[in-house]
């Protein structure tokens, strides 16, 4: 027969610590859930915010990228207004460059919605480049 290990003493499983932890007071639990709920919301603006300063950046980087083609149009052009530009169908005399770099953009709309303290809600609309 095997040898058996002699019984020790065995340990509660209540550490003292927390008599009743499984039985939160509903108080307690509101507090926790809103305390929960504040951080969530807090976080939440954060990543709004982190996007917009994004976007921003993209729509500048767009700009930048605009002017530049701008730039390489003769002046005539240049200074004509677009809509003048695009009526009289001067496409085809017109040595238009082409975009050497193209970009994919995909649009992404952030909706912030109106939450318990009646905090108003925004629509945003965003370009991403791929």
């Amino acid at each position: 027969m095997p040898l058996r290990k002699p019984a020790g003493k065995r340990r509660s499983t209540d550490s003292g610590v927390e008599p009743d932890r499984g039985a939160l007071s509903q108080e307690k639990k509101d507090q926790r859930i809103a305390l929960f709920l504040s951080d969530f919301d807090q976080q939440a603006k954060e990543n709004i915010q982190e996007m917009k300063k994004e976007l921003h950046s993209l729509l500048q980087t767009a700009e930048k990228a605009f002017t530049v083609e701008l730039l390489k149009m003769p002046v005539a052009i240049r200074k004509m207004k677009r809509k003048d530009l695009l009526s009289k169908c001067v496409w085809s005399s017109v040595d238009l460059p082409y975009l050497s770099n193209i970009f994919l953009v995909k649009v992404t709309t952030i909706v912030e919605y109106e939450d318990a303290k009646h905090i108003s809600a925004t629509k945003i609309s965003k370009k991403v480049s791929l």
